[in-house]
């Protein structure tokens, strides 16, 4: 029997669709849309569900893992507060790619928290030397150190506005903490935001909000801030379920995860809209014992491979619509 030929490439296109799709939920099963905890005590990434809070296990291994963020690749970014380097990991796998920014560069000192911009070069807070370094984020080379000319010292959390600046969780004099913001691209200070809070140790941005975690030891408040303007709108002090928070991240859902390293747990709030927070629920793993710093693998947008597959629709259309027109 003669096989039309417009059908067998319906076959084909057909065919590289089921390929394409089955390689792509076979990539992603592992740690899609997963929140992650860097475990500064025992050297691991730990992956949890975002939604119910279940143990996906370890994601990764680092020593003594600090600061996390992910790239615009969809990977994975973590430092080490020992090694002072920046590794990159898959962000489907949790397999090691490469090392990212080798150890020291440019004086990178006691790295704390790190975050991608919205340039998308790497943004990484360097305590020892009191500064932010960025590095390109792409290659990992260096582009520049920003805090020349500010009050910074110590800076620890780090997070992007709306208004596309640089919020750095830092200190300024005695004990308390500010938040100071910069120009990101060309590294200028801009100046101080908000009420000065103890010991900041993470920030985030969601839904209109600054949030503010109070990292002095022993402490367990959070407080929010207006995201334009600084103005204090709310502070939580939950010592039933938060003990000396450090990194702060916003779910996909608009939930306030918090690292809670005093007792080991990640603490879920949830946000109103005029930034009262409120517990919804705490959680653990097997052999979590010091949350430091927490990132958000969010849901992947539609990917070069899903538009392939609509590629591939479309030259089966293309072989239909073909074949019926020979066929009238």
């Amino acid at each position: 029997m003669k096989i039309d030929k417009h059908w067998t490439r319906v076959a084909f296109a057909l065919a590289a669709i089921g390929l394409l799709v089955a390689s792509a939920s076979e990539a992603r099963a592992a740690f899609t849309n997963d929140l992650l905890a860097t475990d500064l005590n025992t050297g691991t990434v730990f992956a949890f569900d975002q939604l119910t809070g279940a143990s996906h296990g370890s994601f990764a291994t680092v020593v003594n893992p600090r600061g996390i963020a992910i790239g615009p690749d969809g990977n994975v970014y973590v430092n080490s507060s020992v090694t002072n380097n920046i590794l990159k990991y898959s962000g489907t796998t949790g397999a090691l790619l490469s090392t990212f920014v080798p150890s020291g560069d440019h004086g990178l000192g006691l790295a704390y928290g790190m975050q991608f911009g919205p340039n998308g070069q790497l943004y990484v807070a360097s305590f020892t030397t009191n500064n932010i370094l960025e590095y390109n984020g792409s290659t990992g080379a260096f582009i520049q150190a920003i805090g020349a000319g500010s009050p910074l010292t110590g800076p620890a959390g780090i997070s992007f506005g709306p208004d596309g600046n640089l919020y750095v969780a830092g200190s300024t004099s005695g004990p308390n903490g500010e938040i100071l913001r910069f120009n990101p691209n060309t590294g200028a200070y801009i100046g101080l935001f908000g009420p000065p809070v103890l010991q900041i140790s993470g920030l985030a941005f969601g839904g209109g909000h600054l949030f503010v975690a109070a990292g002095s030891p022993g402490s367990s408040a959070i407080g929010v801030l207006d995201a334009t303007t600084g103005a204090f709108q709310s502070s939580l002090n939950d010592s039933a379920h938060l003990l000396t928070p450090g990194g702060l991240a916003v779910g996909s859902n608009g939930n306030l995860f918090a690292a809670s390293y005093g007792n080991s747990r990640i603490v879920s709030y949830t946000v109103t809209g005029g930034g009262t927070l409120a517990f919804n629920s705490s959680f653990t793993a097997p052999g979590l014992s010091g949350p430091i710093y927490l990132a958000v693998l969010a849901v992947p947008e539609p990917s070069s491979v899903a538009l392939m597959g609509i590629g591939a629709f479309g030259l089966a259309g293309f072989a239909l619509r073909r074949k019926s027109r020979s066929a009238a």
